[in-house]
């Protein structure tokens, strides 16, 4: 069977199974937001320190709407995706279920690589709609209200797009990392502990620049420095190298288990 057929027969497995139903979920916090803007609500939260920030920032453009909708859902959006990279590889490895893929392809790296593709591949089709709901959300309730600017862009639009494409590419390596750890661990194990080092990776981002070789840090900096000059390739390079690594060494892995195919 040829990769290209492994990757559709993946794609159609995903999205057959039930648990996908929860990539519903990146649609979430536009739609609350959203809303919430169109009541006048303050979005006031506490700091910590007694005092508080706005959720939400003010005068946003469409595409600011959009990732701010992203920075408050990014939570959601990983464990979503930590949760079905768990299912897909390492349930299947659990309940057997992969022996018989073995024996019709006969290939565990063409394997491991068709369920990273395809997840990928739908992770990102589920995440660029987000974006276009987001937009559909901002024209219908918060282009009118004291959030907005009615705009669609703004003079930040490089960074944001910097943003997107940097928050994708956190994506990409948290499923590598999950399918990584799912070699050894069962589904739930596999999950928590997938989703304990992304959510701890996120308090890296007060240790200077060796944050910047930790992709979740990345979206977020990448538009707080807007107008600053940042190797942005060199980093996505660098990050991309990460995926193939984790997915190389879940390919050795896989092929020192006691599978047969």
């Amino acid at each position: 069977m040829s990769f290209f057929s492994v990757v559709k027969v993946e794609f159609v497995k995903l999205l057959r199974k039930r648990i996908s139903f929860l990539l519903l979920l990146f649609f979430a916090p536009a739609i609350l937001f959203g809303v919430g803007m169109s009541l006048g609500l303050s979005f006031f939260v506490a700091d910590g320190g007694g005092g508080g920030v706005d959720a939400v920032a003010k005068s946003l453009s469409g595409i600011g709407f959009a990732v701010n909708m992203m920075e408050q859902g990014k939570y959601i959006v990983f464990l979503v995706t930590i949760i079905l990279a768990a299912f897909s590889l390492s349930s299947e490895l659990e309940n057997g279920q992969i022996k018989s893929e073995l024996i019709r392809v006969c290939s565990r790296s063409k394997i491991v690589s068709a369920k990273y593709l395809s997840l990928f591949l739908l992770i990102t089709g589920t995440f660029l709609l987000s974006l276009l709901w987001q937009l559909l959300i901002y024209a219908v309730f918060v282009s009118k209200t004291e959030f907005a600017s009615g705009m669609l862009f703004d003079e930040l639009l490089w960074a944001q797009i910097g943003y997107i494409g940097f928050t994708l590419l956190g994506i990409g390596n948290g499923l590598a990392v999950t399918f990584l750890l799912g070699m050894k661990l069962k589904t739930f194990p596999c999950f928590s502990v997938s989703y304990i080092v992304w959510f701890a990776s996120l308090y890296t981002d007060f240790m200077g620049k060796i944050k910047l070789f930790i992709p979740y840090n990345m979206p977020s900096y990448f538009l707080e420095k807007a107008g600053e000059t940042i190797n942005g390739f060199a980093y996505a390079g660098l990050y991309l190298g990460y995926c193939m690594v984790f997915l190389v060494l879940s390919v050795i892995l896989l092929r020192a288990s006691d599978i047969k195919a």
